[in-house]
């Protein structure tokens, strides 16, 4: 099973404990959204203090040209830092996107373990207290907007390899049959949620067993990727 965001229902987890995002740090999911016209709202840790401008992303960009995947490191006005994908996702079929946060002057993301753009713009997002599933904060205010669902979100505390992030995120004949994030480095796993997935319907975290999540507005459960 899968976590199931609907955008008008407004529906996401949260969690104001969670893994350390200094850096480097990595972030993966599967995702499976049901348009390409806005922006879904993957994954974020934000700063939500007062009217703090502060934030990592990882999430598809459908009203962006090309519908590309973002890793984005945003600490205004100091600096936005966004790395975009070579190639875009598509509408209702399940792919695989990556963050790597190597450092203040490096992110690079991923689309289905391939299309990697780096991106080297200073940004150094701070006072970081917040992560969610499905929205984010911006300027104090929660932006819940994801169409879809979402499986198998994981972090290290590393920066993981091409090679690392290509067997996470690989397909055959366009089905996932990625590996498990368990299995990847996992002297630096420090957080799995499966979000259903194989191993069970619920939001905890299956590695630490330190960082579950909370769910509000309801998502619901569906079909996961096999990984």
């Amino acid at each position: 099973m899968a976590r199931v965001f609907v955008r008008a229902t407004g529906n996401y987890l949260e969690a104001t404990t969670f893994p350390s995002v200094a850096l480097p740090f990595t972030v993966v999911y599967w995702f499976y959204a049901t348009d390409t016209t806005n922006i879904h709202y993957g994954w974020s840790a934000s700063a939500n203090i007062g009217g703090n401008v502060s934030y990592f992303f990882l999430g598809p960009r459908g009203d962006v040209s090309g519908d590309p995947i973002h890793a984005i490191a945003d600490n205004e006005p100091a600096g936005t830092g966004i790395a975009a994908t070579s190639s875009g996702y598509s509408a209702n079929t399940w792919h695989h996107a990556a963050g790597v946060f190597s450092s203040s002057t490096s992110r690079s993301v991923y689309l289905d373990g391939g299309s990697k753009v780096t991106n080297t713009t200073s940004a150094s997002p701070d006072s970081i207290n917040t992560m969610n599933v499905g929205a984010f904060y911006y300027t104090n205010t929660r932006f819940a907007g994801f169409g879809g669902r979402i499986a198998y979100l994981a972090m290290w505390n590393a920066v993981l390899s091409d090679d690392e992030i290509a067997s996470l995120g690989q397909k055959l004949n366009g089905v996932p049959c990625g590996v498990h994030p368990t299995r990847i480095r996992p002297e630096s796993l420090v957080a799995c949620w499966p979000l259903g997935g194989f191993d069970g319907d619920h939001d905890g975290d299956i590695w630490a067993n330190a960082y579950n999540l909370t769910a509000y507005n309801s998502p619901t459960w569906d079909e996961s990727p096999a990984v």
